[in-house]
């Protein structure tokens, strides 16, 4: 057998030196998705699950004036505005009349719900304190929580969907984070899919799969709680494109 000639050799070793030296590129000018989280603003402070404080909002009240103005028809989201958000934790409470709703999977029958305020365009991450605590205790062998998140405009509710968030497999998993982004068309959301989880594929990683992501165990309960990320696309109010969504952290781990 003949041996490689030179320039096959030569022409690999400069493909995978462009290949690093690309990435390298990207890493020094992309910014890091971690870094450019903003936390959102919520009802509480810190955001917990139930009725608003009302003060939270920066002066009192303030909460309460954002949902209104997030009803009103005439509307638009521009960079930079307040948007409203829930996000509900969906799950079966074994003290609940056996009534239940079978929108997914698992029959839940019980939701609590945390309001946001997040920036439009800006990269934000809705986050409930202690809320690992609430994953780990309905979480079985058979019934799996679900977390969902609501976009509240023009007096309408534009829904993600249900996601899976833990699951048992010997030890308990939980999604670390999800992204969900919000698509609108000159400040407007453009359809009832408005609203959509970001694309995850777990199918050729070696990891324990909740709802096409890769799940994790928990070491610190405190770095454990339910963390959803808000990312935006399409154009606003003024025309100005949205980009925020291009920073969901999904994107940056599948890029080579």
């Amino acid at each position: 057998m003949a041996p490689p000639s030179h320039t096959t050799t030569t022409t690999t070793a400069i493909t995978i030196t462009t290949t690093l030296l690309l990435a390298l590129l990207l890493a020094l000018i992309l910014p890091s998705p971690d870094d450019t989280l903003v936390l959102a603003q919520g009802d509480h402070d810190p955001p917990s699950w139930g009725s608003p404080d009302g003060s939270y909002c920066g002066q009192s009240g303030t909460c309460a004036q954002r949902r209104v103005a997030a009803a009103d028809t005439s509307d638009l989201y521009v960079k930079g505005v307040p948007s409203v958000f829930f996000l509900q934790f969906l799950y079966v409470n074994s003290t609940a009349p056996s009534t239940t709703s079978s929108t997914t999977s698992a029959s839940y029958n019980a939701v609590k719900t945390a309001a946001f305020y997040p920036l439009v365009d800006q990269y934000s991450e809705l986050v409930v304190p202690g809320s690992f605590a609430l994953v780990r205790g309905t979480t079985s062998a058979t019934v799996a929580p679900y977390v969902q998140v609501l976009l509240y405009f023009r007096g309408q509710l534009f829904k993600s969907g249900p996601v899976a968030w833990s699951k048992l497999d010997g030890d308990l998993y939980y999604v670390p984070a999800r992204t969900v982004v919000v698509n609108l068309q000159n400040g407007v959301p453009i359809s009832a899919t408005s609203l959509a989880w970001s694309p995850t594929d777990c199918a050729l990683s070696a990891c324990t799969c909740i709802d096409n992501i890769c799940g994790s165990t928990c070491s610190a309960a405190a770095s454990c709680d339910i963390k959803v990320r808000v990312g935006w696309a399409g154009t606003d109010g003024n025309g100005n494109i949205l980009s925020s969504s291009s920073l969901d952290i999904w994107r940056f781990q599948n890029a080579f």
